[in-house]
């Protein structure tokens, strides 16, 4: 069985007849063969078809390919004091929250009775800036709620993440992922309020694996929330990385021999293609023998109920 970069390399030059590449054709093939490994473990990418041979909307979800540690967040509970407020002034002064104690950039806020809520762009000292001018009547020492519901996630690594986060209540609840859109429609910042969330959704997600989240409501005391993900893989090279494929790792070798060919119009690229798919299948065939032989959480790679879950937002970047 073939398991290391170089032997992979090795077996790709061969099986596209280039067997004494000049340097910078085998980084490109190295390359290539890097980019079959991420999207694999990804989820399969254009490999990822159904028995009609049509794309599959969600990627697969290996057991290997989860990150065995999750992203802990911890959510906070509402920030309450007084300010002055000013009509057409994005400038408040709050006389109970100081920036060097709590700093409040990225929450959201409200004021008395007020429907409107705003963003903190800025929070120094007692003064607080709005994403726009407040818009009601001048007044002061109003009641003020601060509440974050935006918090970032991620070190550079997350490929993607679960369909939801799981939280430590007497009902254990989980929170499901959604889309932006369906979050606001459901839960709109006039309707917010102190419970565990129901719902998050990413805000933004880079290339290279850092992601932001909001939720729908703010705790009324501090709560932890894991989240599990698929990690980005670390680059191939010939000495120090491997595959994490546990087996079957030949598929990157077909992968991206038909990444190759297809480049030059090369008829035997849908032969490698099609040796490529049947390898995956194996893979995947593999995977969910191992989940069914664990309890319906798949153990401890995906504690969630239902599983790691089949998301139907997905629309992450890829890199």
């Amino acid at each position: 069985m073939l398991e290391s970069t170089p032997e992979l390399l090795t077996l790709l030059q061969q099986e596209v007849g280039d067997t004494a590449p000049n340097a910078t054709t085998q980084a490109r093939y190295l390359a290539l063969i890097d980019k079959a490994h991420k999207e694999i473990v990804a989820g399969g990418g254009e490999l990822n078809l159904d028995s009609r041979g049509k794309p599959v909307r969600d990627p697969f979800i290996f057991p290997w390919a989860v990150a065995k540690r999750p992203k802990i967040l911890t959510l906070l509970p509402e920030v309450d004091g007084t300010a002055d407020v000013t009509q057409l002034s994005a400038s408040v002064v709050n006389s109970s929250v100081n920036a060097s104690t709590t700093d409040l950039t990225g929450w959201h806020v409200r004021f008395s009775s007020d429907q409107t809520v705003y963003y903190i762009q800025a929070h120094s000292g007692t003064t607080i800036t709005l994403d726009s001018a407040y818009v009601d009547a001048s007044s002061t020492s109003q009641q003020m709620t601060a509440f974050k519901l935006v918090y970032p996630v991620g070190s550079n690594d997350i490929r993607f993440p679960s369909d939801r986060l799981r939280t430590y209540t007497e009902l254990n609840e989980d929170i499901s992922m959604c889309d932006l859109g369906e979050l606001l429609e459901q839960w709109p910042l006039t309707r917010v309020y102190a419970r565990m969330p129901l719902l998050c959704a990413i805000t933004n997600q880079d290339g290279v694996g850092n992601l932001t989240l909001q939720f729908s409501h703010y705790p009324s005391t501090p709560q932890r929330v894991e989240m599990f993900f698929v990690p980005r893989p670390a680059d191939l090279t010939l000495s120090g990385s491997d595959p994490i494929l546990p087996n079957y790792r030949t598929v990157l070798v077909h992968l991206a021999a038909f990444y190759h060919l297809r480049k030059r119009d090369d008829t035997r690229a849908q032969s490698h293609f099609a040796t490529a798919r049947g390898l995956f299948d194996a893979l995947t065939t593999e995977a969910r023998q191992v989940m069914n032989s664990n309890d319906e959480n798949f153990g401890a790679v995906s504690p969630f109920p239902g599983g790691f879950g089949q998301s139907s937002f997905r629309y992450f970047t890829r890199a």
